[in-house]
């Protein structure tokens, strides 16, 4: 058994009750174009699917904006702002959160 087994029998299961899914990707952490980014657009584009794709304004590197702007279907997620942990040692992980002031979050 491989880890998509429980996955591919889910979609059997629609396909044997006429059933279509539908999926759309997202990929995190999007700062300057690259490989697998490329990768991953051509992989949507050839399929028709929607991307989603989470950048993080202050690392961009201003060729991802050309990159990204002759994409159809794509849409463009805000991922944080600096990708930076500002949270107390004490909590989870975060950038944006109730320990920031309010203005500094928005």
């Amino acid at each position: 058994m491989t880890n998509w087994d429980a996955f591919d029998r889910e979609l059997d299961s629609w396909a044997a009750e006429n059933r279509r899914a539908t999926f759309w990707w997202r990929d995190d952490d999007a700062r300057a174009p690259d490989p697998a980014l490329d990768a991953l657009l051509d992989a949507a584009a050839a399929r028709g699917a929607p991307l989603s794709l989470a950048v993080i304004p202050a690392d961009i590197d201003p060729a991802l904006e050309t990159c990204l702007a002759a994409q159809p279907g794509l849409t463009v997620l805000q991922h944080g702002y600096a990708h930076q942990n500002h949270a107390p040692a004490v909590e989870k992980k975060q950038e944006l959160g109730r320990h920031r002031p309010f203005p500094t979050v928005l």
